[in-house]
């Protein structure tokens, strides 16, 4: 279907239980009649594949409910399509975020980098402002992907310590990133309004769902991230992801295409995310204003990249963006069947 889109490999999930549900898969992949059914396997497929490889952080819970929804129903292939889609639709396409970025806060006038500091890790409310400067001290000023420092911070910096400012090779704006954002939670929200199970609760995940949509959770650093905004847009659009290492907060930095890259000179594939040493602020303050980005929201966000490019749904998601931004006509003989599906769910999300 598309130039990212890769076959199902063989692969050994050392479970009778699992091994049967993952051939099913495979076995529907082979049989379907159109690109769609067969990119919805690949999506099941894929996820298999990669909650398998992610049990260590997210639990078995995850990959089991996929495995009951395969193998609950005597409808063979088609329920194996319709699981696809359903996981396409309401999983992937929710951590997918496409148009502009968030203004940035106007710059507040401070004579120096301590009074910037305290006045993020003193105030209650949680602006615009507060959240970005409070990820910026965490981060210790810089884009978490590149290492440049925040040209705002910079500006401070050099008007109160010229000799520290000098020491700097390179600035940047940067501006904070959710892992899970508004949207996602918006329609979290909803389904739990109608009564419906959302699915990182159906995954197991309930726990982290209660946090991330409790009032200002979306804002607790456990969901942000400092980057420059090139990077921040390849992030919401899946093609920018942080893959776990076995060492706690240390992460392989992975993107779809490695051109992407050339452009920022990353020089680190590998990064560890550390808390900002500052000695005025002391244990309790960091632990609860400055927690370094939730393990788990980052591997949810991986596995929606690996599987939307793997089994072709990235491109179709900038398919469909194409043909709605460009006022596409539903033609009658349902040429346009694919973009109208989306619509009708309201899956074409903006955050």
């Amino acid at each position: 279907m598309t130039r990212d889109a890769q076959r199902l490999p063989l692969t050994d999930f050392g479970s009778p239980n699992l091994q049967n549900a993952y051939q099913l898969v495979i076995a529907a992949e082979s049989s379907a009649l159109d690109a769609v059914d067969r990119m919805d396997c690949r999506v099941v497929g894929y996820l298999m594949i990669n909650l398998y490889k992610s049990r260590s952080i997210l639990g078995d819970a995850p990959l089991t409910q996929i495995v009951q929804q395969v193998t609950s129903t005597d409808y063979g292939d088609t329920i194996i399509y319709k699981v696809g889609k359903y996981y396409r639709q309401n999983l992937i396409h929710a951590f997918r975020t496409t148009g502009p970025l968030p203004r940035p806060p106007s710059p507040q006038s401070f004579r120096n980098l301590q009074e910037m500091i305290q006045d993020a890790m003193s105030t209650s409310t949680s602006n615009h402002r507060t959240l970005q400067n409070r990820a910026l001290i965490r981060d210790n000023f810089r884009c978490m992907i590149t290492g440049e420092y925040d040209e705002t911070t910079y500006n401070i910096l050099e008007k109160s310590d010229p000799s520290s400012a000098d020491q700097i090779q390179s600035t940047v704006a940067t501006n904070y990133c959710h892992i899970i954002g508004e949207t996602t939670i918006q329609r979290i929200q909803r389904t739990r309004r109608e009564g419906d199970t959302n699915i990182l609760t159906l995954f197991g995940l309930t726990s982290l769902v209660d946090r991330v949509i409790q009032p200002g959770g979306i804002n607790d650093l456990s969901n942000i991230l400092t980057l420059r905004p090139e990077l921040h847009l390849m992030f919401n659009h899946l093609k920018l992801w942080f893959e776990g290492t076995e060492t706690p907060n240390e992460y392989n930095i992975c993107v779809s295409n490695e051109k992407s890259l050339r452009a920022f000179q990353v020089a680190r594939r590998r990064i560890q995310f550390r808390v900002n040493n500052i000695d005025y602020i002391n244990s309790e303050q960091q632990r609860l204003l400055l927690p370094l980005p939730d393990p788990k929201l980052l591997a949810i966000h991986a596995i929606c990249a690996k599987v939307a490019h793997l089994s072709g749904a990235a491109e179709h998601f900038d398919l469909i963006d194409r043909e709605r931004e460009e006022g596409t006509v539903l033609e009658e003989d349902g040429s346009s069947a694919a973009l109208l599906d989306e619509l009708l769910s309201g899956l074409v999300l903006r955050r």
